[in-house]
Protein backbone atom coordinates (compact mmCIF):
# COMPACT_ATOMS: atom_id res chain seq x y z
CA UNK A 1 0.00 0.00 0.00
CA UNK A 2 1.65 3.56 -0.65
CA UNK A 3 1.14 5.74 1.81
CA UNK A 4 2.40 9.22 0.29
CA UNK A 5 -0.07 9.50 -2.67
CA UNK A 6 -2.20 12.19 -1.76
CA UNK A 7 -5.78 12.53 -3.37
CA UNK A 8 -7.02 15.99 -5.00
CA UNK A 9 -8.50 16.58 -1.43
CA UNK A 10 -5.70 16.17 0.23
CA UNK A 11 -6.58 12.74 1.84
CA UNK A 12 -3.19 10.50 1.76
CA UNK A 13 -3.97 6.86 0.37
CA UNK A 14 -4.29 5.07 3.99
CA UNK A 15 -6.46 7.51 5.23
CA UNK A 16 -9.12 7.18 1.71
CA UNK A 17 -8.90 3.80 2.25
CA UNK A 18 -9.70 3.80 5.95
CA UNK A 19 -12.69 6.47 4.96
CA UNK A 20 -13.67 3.69 1.87
CA UNK A 21 -13.75 1.18 4.42
CA UNK A 22 -15.98 2.75 6.87
CA UNK A 23 -18.30 3.70 4.33
CA UNK A 24 -18.55 0.30 3.01
CA UNK A 25 -19.19 -0.73 6.55
CA UNK A 26 -21.73 1.58 7.14
CA UNK A 27 -23.97 0.92 3.96
CA UNK A 28 -23.70 -2.94 4.79
CA UNK A 29 -24.66 -2.36 8.30
CA UNK A 30 -27.60 0.05 7.07
CA UNK A 31 -28.52 -1.61 3.79
CA UNK A 32 -28.24 -5.23 5.85
CA UNK A 33 -32.12 -6.63 5.94
CA UNK A 34 -33.05 -4.23 3.05
CA UNK A 35 -34.09 -6.88 0.01
CA UNK A 36 -34.82 -3.39 -2.20
CA UNK A 37 -32.04 -2.89 -4.37
CA UNK A 38 -32.96 0.44 -4.80
CA UNK A 39 -32.95 1.04 -0.85
CA UNK A 40 -29.18 -0.06 -1.07
CA UNK A 41 -28.22 2.29 -4.01
CA UNK A 42 -29.82 5.19 -2.78
CA UNK A 43 -28.21 4.74 0.39
CA UNK A 44 -26.18 8.03 2.03
CA UNK A 45 -22.92 5.99 2.21
CA UNK A 46 -23.26 4.66 -0.94
CA UNK A 47 -23.66 7.82 -2.48
CA UNK A 48 -20.55 8.77 -0.43
CA UNK A 49 -18.95 6.39 -2.00
CA UNK A 50 -19.75 7.63 -5.18
CA UNK A 51 -18.75 10.78 -4.82
CA UNK A 52 -15.13 9.79 -4.18
CA UNK A 53 -14.51 9.75 -7.48
CA UNK A 54 -12.43 7.69 -9.94
CA UNK A 55 -9.66 6.99 -7.40
CA UNK A 56 -12.05 4.63 -5.40
CA UNK A 57 -12.78 2.38 -8.22
CA UNK A 58 -9.77 -0.15 -7.93
CA UNK A 59 -10.69 -0.35 -4.08
CA UNK A 60 -14.33 -1.06 -5.65
CA UNK A 61 -13.54 -3.27 -7.62
CA UNK A 62 -11.37 -5.31 -4.64
CA UNK A 63 -14.20 -5.20 -2.52
CA UNK A 64 -16.29 -6.92 -5.32
CA UNK A 65 -13.97 -9.56 -5.41
CA UNK A 66 -13.72 -9.87 -2.23
CA UNK A 67 -17.23 -10.00 -1.34
CA UNK A 68 -19.54 -9.47 -4.05
CA UNK A 69 -22.47 -7.34 -3.96
CA UNK A 70 -24.76 -4.60 -5.84
CA UNK A 71 -21.48 -2.01 -6.92
CA UNK A 72 -22.00 -1.86 -10.73
CA UNK A 73 -24.07 1.44 -10.42
CA UNK A 74 -21.16 2.83 -8.70
CA UNK A 75 -18.66 1.79 -11.01
CA UNK A 76 -20.82 2.88 -13.89
CA UNK A 77 -21.55 6.07 -12.66
CA UNK A 78 -17.60 6.69 -11.53
CA UNK A 79 -15.98 5.38 -14.73
CA UNK A 80 -18.96 6.07 -17.18
CA UNK A 81 -18.40 2.27 -18.64
CA UNK A 82 -20.86 -0.44 -18.76
CA UNK A 83 -18.78 -3.74 -19.70
CA UNK A 84 -22.01 -6.02 -18.43
CA UNK A 85 -23.75 -8.25 -21.37
CA UNK A 86 -27.82 -7.00 -21.54
CA UNK A 87 -29.52 -9.83 -19.16
CA UNK A 88 -26.48 -10.80 -17.51
CA UNK A 89 -26.82 -12.59 -13.78
CA UNK A 90 -25.46 -11.08 -11.08
CA UNK A 91 -22.84 -13.70 -11.13
CA UNK A 92 -21.88 -12.55 -14.73
CA UNK A 93 -22.03 -8.78 -13.86
CA UNK A 94 -19.83 -8.92 -10.95
CA UNK A 95 -17.20 -11.13 -13.72
CA UNK A 96 -17.55 -9.03 -15.95
CA UNK A 97 -16.68 -6.41 -13.92
CA UNK A 98 -14.18 -8.06 -12.69
CA UNK A 99 -12.39 -8.73 -16.30
CA UNK A 100 -13.07 -4.83 -16.77
CA UNK A 101 -10.97 -3.90 -13.67
CA UNK A 102 -7.90 -5.99 -14.88
CA UNK A 103 -7.93 -5.24 -18.41
CA UNK A 104 -7.99 -1.90 -17.09
CA UNK A 105 -5.30 -2.96 -14.46
CA UNK A 106 -7.77 -1.14 -11.56
CA UNK A 107 -7.40 -4.19 -9.33
CA UNK A 108 -4.82 -5.11 -7.10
Amino acid sequence: MVISVEHQNGIKQIEFEKQFSNLVKQWKDETAGHSSVSKKLLNFSHLRIISMGEAVVPLILHELKQSPDHWFVALKAITNADPVSPNASFDQAVQEWLKWGYEKRDIF
